[in-house]
């Protein structure tokens, strides 16, 4: 049995009431190897193991760990990494996943000149290529609701500053957010509830009369977003990132969860990828925030090569 394995044998249950975040002791040098790629465990790394309601402090001690200013190994050991599919191990530590990176201190905000370049160089082909089929999408589009084709919606952005993103109108004109406030409100009294929740007390918005039958189609396949390429361009988003998030829901949010405005907001990201409508609200601030501190071009082309048949397969979409 290996170091990981012993870790979540000796553990307290993850569906205990109380948080399970621990900071795991330092094992000896070499002491066993841990997950797919075989590094052994030094004793540089820093090793978090908590539960289903260790996410708040799973962040608060990977911020300790970034604010030493220090480059670290980080492992994080916890069932939801096996819920979602995020799993280096691929179920071989028991009811446990592992998500591993290493940390290394940010001196800026955004995403860099390596991120900036990716997005470019992928982004900009894309837009050609896409343009085509823009074209012939937009006639649909108009007939299918008042208004123009693409439109602007005010998001918050890195540094916690409002910006413009576009987006292909997917809703019948002249409907106001009351609905999706009522939605986000509901979400945010009880966090530990997803959007996909069986519970009667959660308002879900699959069946949201706003949405044209168009507009359902295209977001199935997040046909709407495309739109933000433009943005990606702009440079006020980026293609992988946390979701960019409105304005009023800000204001709901705790201040573990803002680490994620450190970071330019993407197209893509952890929680689209592996969480898409599927997680709890806290489950989804956790991801986004999780990119914060993980987020690097190995992670980038990881996320970029698994959003095209997270696209395709329109699992999770609402």
């Amino acid at each position: 049995m290996n170091a990981a394995a012993k870790l979540a044998e000796n553990s307290p249950s993850p569906y205990d009431s109380k948080p399970t975040l621990k900071a795991i002791r330092k094992p000896k040098l070499g002491e066993t190897k841990l997950g797919q790629k075989e590094k052994a465990i030094s004793e540089n790394d820093h090793v978090i193991l908590f539960g289903e309601n260790g996410f708040e402090g799973a962040i608060k001690e990977l911020t300790k760990i970034h604010n030493t200013g220090e480059t670290k190994r980080v492992i994080l050991l916890s069932p939801f990494f096996k819920k979602i599919g995020l799993d280096e191990t691929q179920g071989s530590i028991g009811d446990y996943g592992q998500f591993s990176f290493t940390m290394r201190p940010r001196r800026n905000m955004g995403n860099g000149w390596i991120g900036r370049s990716l997005d470019l160089l992928f982004a900009v082909p894309f837009c050609l290529l896409w343009l085509p089929f823009h074209l012939l999408l937009m006639p649909f589009v108009r007939k299918s609701t008042a208004g123009t084709g693409v439109y602007e919606s005010e998001r918050i952005g890195l540094g916690e500053k409002p910006f413009k993103m576009f987006k292909y109108r997917t809703m019948r004109a002249g409907t106001d957010d009351d609905v999706h406030r009522a939605y986000l409100k509901t979400l945010y009294d009880d966090q530990t509830k997803s959007a996909l929740d069986d519970s009667e007390d959660v308002l879900k918005l699959t069946d949201d009369p706003r949405v044209t039958p168009l507009g359902a189609l295209l977001r199935k396949f997040s046909i709407d977003e495309i739109a933000q390429l433009w943005n990606v361009i702009k440079g006020n988003m980026s293609l992988i990132g946390p979701r960019p998030c409105i304005e009023y829901e800000l204001d709901c949010m705790e201040g573990w969860q803002k680490n994620r405005f450190k970071v330019t907001p993407g197209i893509s990201g952890m929680w689209q990828v592996y969480g898409r409508c599927v997680c709890s609200i806290e489950q989804s601030h956790f991801l986004d925030n999780l990119f914060y501190f993980a987020s690097g071009p190995r992670l980038y082309l990881q996320l970029a090569l698994k959003t095209p048949m997270k696209v395709l397969s329109g699992s999770g979409a609402v």
